[in-house]
């Protein structure tokens, strides 16, 4: 079984770095490549992209909720219907780290494609 630290480092700190000049998406296309280029299976591809842009996204939204007057969590949790502000955060992390798993797994399945795996 293959280190998950490696490629979990790599997607968060390439995609704290490009999420500052391209759309939210890019956190599966950093998902794919890294997945492609490390040789992961596809479920520890799918955890890493999950473990990375969670944390990742959980921090970025602490950090923009503390920085207002008003928290942006909690007028969300009013809209979705009363959720606590810290489920808020939990959710938006999951959200983008299932968006970022699934794009690691996408790459590793690519890479069966053009290389086939031993069984």
């Amino acid at each position: 079984m293959k280190s998950l630290a490696l490629p979990t480092i790599l997607i968060a700190i390439a995609s704290i770095i490009l999420m500052a000049f391209t759309p939210w998406w890019i956190v599966a296309v950093i998902g794919f490549i890294v997945a492609l280029l490390t040789g992961l299976k596809p479920g520890q591809a799918f955890l890493s992209g999950l473990l990375a842009i969670s944390i990742v996204w959980m921090i970025a939204a602490v950090i923009a909720d503390s920085g207002n007057q008003i928290s942006v969590a909690e007028m969300m949790s009013e809209v979705i219907g009363g959720l606590p502000p810290v489920a808020v955060i939990i959710v938006t992390g999951l959200m983008g780290g299932i968006v970022s798993g699934l794009g690691a797994m996408s790459g590793v399945y690519a890479r069966y494609i053009w290389k086939p795996h031993k069984t």
